[in-house]
Formats: structure tokens, C-alpha cells, sequence
């Protein structure tokens, strides 16, 4: 078995996060903060059909494109 020195500290794995152009969908979660609403307003507008996207095994994903093109409509 592998034993190793108190004092040696192992490195950890931490993935860089993407950049905010290259990703697609966005959470729940992530556009509540965007927009400073609470998620059932998020979850309302994706079932009226403002917001689009994907849901797999419950967990909701809305495109990015999405997301803009409200951000668009409702500016004022």
C-alpha cells in the first residue's frame, strides 16, 4: 500500500471551467442568478413555452440562444 509523508500535500483535480461563449445550455439555477428571479418564474416561463431546451431525468436545460432571445424581447 501506498503510505505518504505527513507533510506531503497530493494535487488535486479541478477542471477548467468553460468559457461562457462556448457553452450551450445554462441551468435553472443559472439563470435565476442571471436574471435575479426565483426558479418557479423560470420554470413558468419554460412551460408557456418562452424558454426552450432539454429535460433529461427531471433536470431542466435551456439553450443559450434561448435565454437571449427573451432577454431581447422584454429590454426595454
Amino acid at each position: 500500500m501506498f503510505k505518504r509523508a505527513p507533510d506531503q500535500v497530493l494535487p488535486t483535480y479541478r477542471p477548467e471551467p468553460l468559457p461562457a461563449a462556448r457553452l450551450k445550455f445554462l441551468t435553472i439555477s443559472q439563470i435565476t442568478a442571471r436574471w435575479g428571479v426565483s426558479a418557479p418564474t423560470v420554470l413558468r416561463l419554460i412551460e408557456e413555452g418562452q424558454l426552450t431546451g432539454l429535460k433529461i431525468r427531471g433536470i431542466y436545460r435551456v439553450t443559450r440562444e434561448s435565454v437571449e432571445s427573451y432577454e431581447r424581447k422584454v429590454a426595454f
